[in-house]
């Protein structure tokens, strides 16, 4: 963290009475707050850094 950048723990519904816990990140960008990124149990190192694993992952499937 730090300026510009705030922590928010959440618990999110995902249906059927099942819930998670996460954590939003916010980062301010021209004067707007923004979801930057989210860390849950499924994504230790953020959905960011996950999201990037998995199109890394599929162009080298796409590779002769």
């Amino acid at each position: 963290s730090g300026p510009g950048v705030a922590e928010v723990r959440v618990n999110i519904s995902i249906g059927f009475g099942v819930s998670r816990d996460a954590i939003l990140v916010y980062r301010r960008e021209d004067g707007v707050w923004r979801i930057d990124n989210l860390h849950a149990e499924s994504y230790p190192d953020g959905l960011k850094d996950a999201l990037h694993q998995t199109i890394r992952t599929d162009e080298e499937l796409k590779r002769p």
